[in-house]
């Protein structure tokens, strides 16, 4: 099998996109697939909403995107700008009486910070992901945007999962001393943003997205085998 289609064969299957697509495509399904990457808490919307809120976010995620600053020193004053458009996308937002699992008991869920965060981190990383991939060989063009992220992907931003504040604990970063250890919950930027410049500091100039990744991948996998047992 030529590379290329193995290649194909799986971003087809993960993303809904192949190494010829357009750049626009890429954005629009990358902003697509990290959106479910946070589906199980965004939604939560009420289902006349969902449409509507989630079209008119992801459109405003696309146009910030449209302006990743080219200097990486600009990308945290871009990321807080687009995150807080993220979080003002959903506000007001109608949303279910979610049943507490095992009870009669409900409560309310709403769109935060920590949910803007995800979607929007998710949506770099695998940006910066595709670079790798979209790497020129083959005669394969490699997306402006993808080319883009990967210039500025020091200062990429670690998507806040259980796993990774987990993960975190190892380099002594503990989410409770910012009050942020429900990552879901997490109702305020400075917080979350002193939580990611204290993964910086203790990463020692390491790229924090590229230490992210392998330990994602180690935590998932200890939980997969966990559950295999």
């Amino acid at each position: 099998m030529k590379e290329t289609n193995a290649i194909d064969f799986l971003l087809l299957s993960y993303f809904g996109i192949t190494l010829c697509d357009s750049d626009e495509r890429i954005l629009d399904k990358v902003i697509d697939k990290a959106y479910r990457d946070a589906g199980s808490h965004v939604l939560s919307v009420a289902d006349s909403e969902k449409p509507s809120r989630k079209n008119n976010a992801s459109k405003c995620m696309k146009n910030s995107l449209e302006e990743l600053p080219e200097d990486a020193e600009e990308y945290d004053a871009w990321h807080k700008d687009c995150v807080e458009k993220l979080y003002q996308s959903y506000e007001g937002c109608h949303y279910k009486d979610i049943k507490k699992k095992n009870s009669e008991e409900t409560y309310n869920l709403e769109f935060t910070y920590g949910m803007a965060q995800k979607w929007l981190n998710m949506t770099m990383k695998y940006l910066y992901i595709l670079s790798e991939i979209f790497d020129g060989n083959n005669g394969i063009r490699k997306s402006d945007i993808c080319q883009k992220t990967e210039r500025i992907s020091e200062k990429l931003h670690v998507p806040l999962d259980s796993y990774i504040i987990k993960s975190a604990e190892n380099l002594k970063v503990y989410a409770k001393n910012f009050k942020i250890d429900k990552w879901s919950k997490i109702d305020n930027y400075y917080d979350y943003m002193k939580y990611q410049e204290k993964i910086r500091e203790k990463l020692n100039g390491k790229s924090p997205i590229d230490w992210e990744c392998p330990a994602w991948i180690t935590a998932a996998k200890a939980k997969i085998d966990k559950k295999s047992k």
